[in-house]
C-alpha cells in the first residue's frame, strides 16, 4: 500500500500519483513510479494495473 506523499505530481494529482490514465503529466507518473521502485528496492519495474 502506498500514500500520496513524496512524489512529484502537481495540483490535483499531488504528489505520488502512480496512475497514468487520469490526466496527470506522464513524465511525473514515470518519476513517481521510479521513486517507488527505488524506495521498495524492487529488482524490476512492477506491472501497473488499472482498477475498474
Amino acid at each position: 500500500m502506498t500514500t500520496r506523499r513524496g512524489g512529484v505530481s502537481a495540483e490535483v494529482y499531488s504528489s505520488l500519483n502512480l496512475a497514468d490514465h487520469v490526466g496527470d503529466d506522464l513524465q511525473s507518473v514515470k518519476k513517481n513510479r521510479a521513486l517507488l521502485q527505488v524506495a521498495l528496492a524492487l529488482p524490476a519495474e512492477p506491472l501497473w494495473l488499472r482498477q475498474v
